[in-house]
């Protein structure tokens, strides 16, 4: 698959930058079904599809092993994480795991983190769209990528909130204001 291309662009372009890193992060993570950008309270939420329901203690377990995986990075990296929220969402025999994160201390090596974790705990009920389509230096080059596209997007003082989503092999970008005022 060929490397998603990134270009710094000037503060006006906030919105392909952060459209950019949305496309990047779902190329790359074939797991996620879904990430969403909110600008007003900072935050970044991965969504992740599971072919049955989740069972309240598997969520939990899930939860305490994220908080102290993060718990670990964030005490060798030197930060200290301002959102880390996970919640399910029950959709008949579906279950979405939402796992919120503040943008301002997020890297890419926690994002690989989370979804090693995911990978773990979830492995055959994760809905997984494509498969791994990266060589290892593809892969490497796309995760810096992400990293300097995450840096880029926290200094950002003009931010929208965008949806990226999966749909039938493409991967889907929307600003979430322009299509409610649509459907006004």
């Amino acid at each position: 698959m060929p490397i998603v291309r990134y270009q710094p662009t000037m503060q006006g372009e906030g919105l392909s930058q952060q459209a950019s890193l949305l496309v990047s992060i779902l190329l790359h993570y074939p797991e996620l079904a879904s990430v969403r950008f909110g600008p007003v309270d900072g935050q970044i939420l991965f969504s992740f599809m599971l072919k049955e329901v989740c069972q309240e203690a598997e969520l939990e377990a899930f939860r305490r092993d994220l908080r102290q995986h993060l718990e670990a990075f964030m005490e060798i990296t030197g930060r200290k994480a301002k959102v880390c929220k996970v919640r399910k969402v029950q959709h008949d025999r579906h279950t979405l795991i939402e796992v919120i994160r503040d943008v301002a201390t997020l890297s890419q090596q926690e994002l690989s983190l989370l979804l090693n974790l995911v990978r773990s705990r979830f492995a055959s009920q994760l809905m997984v769209e494509g498969g791994d389509l990266w060589s290892e230096e593809d892969a490497t080059a796309q995760e810096e990528l992400i990293d300097e596209m995450l840096e880029d997007v926290r200094i950002l003082a003009r931010r929208r909130e965008l949806v990226g989503y999966r749909d039938d092999g493409r991967v889907m970008v929307f600003n979430r204001h322009s299509v409610e005022a649509r459907k006004n």
